[in-house]
């Protein structure tokens, strides 16, 4: 099976990160490739049936009726959430509602919004990790 970047299971990661470390003229780096590099990855949390590796994962388009519409990849989603309050606070939403508890194999359904929770665990996403808040507003 061959990824975006053209390279079976493992390889994606590795050219990932290669990507990720290589900038543009003004030091200018892809977020999503960032977000591809940054991947702590949780081998405790399953790959879904017919998914061979995180790589391959993270580039599934979000069906959740949130974001369904703007076919954003996980990885996308993950990249966004690190300056937008809005992704941030759904992803954070999804992984504590959804997300494997301690000692849980897998859901009995299987859901969009318990997919990206389980992607997001596997990938090690920390919501604490973002460079966005949430910010009060007064009339």
């Amino acid at each position: 099976m061959q990824c975006s970047f053209g390279g079976p299971g493992d390889l994606c990661c590795q050219h990932a990160r290669a990507c990720a470390g290589a900038t543009s003229q003004q030091g200018w780096i892809d977020p999503v490739l960032r977000v591809m590099m940054e991947a702590m990855e949780d081998k405790k949390i399953p790959l879904p049936d017919g998914v061979i590796d995180l790589m391959t994962w993270g580039r599934m388009i979000c069906e959740t009726d949130k974001y369904k519409d703007a076919e954003l990849s996980y990885f996308e989603l993950v990249a966004m959430a690190k300056t937008d309050a809005d992704v941030h606070s759904y992803l954070n939403f999804l992984l504590k509602r959804y997300g494997l508890k301690p000692g849980q194999a897998k859901h009995e359904k299987h859901t969009a919004g318990r997919d990206l929770a389980q992607f997001l665990q596997r990938y090690g996403w920390c919501g604490d990790n973002s460079d966005c808040t949430s910010q009060r507003r007064f009339k």
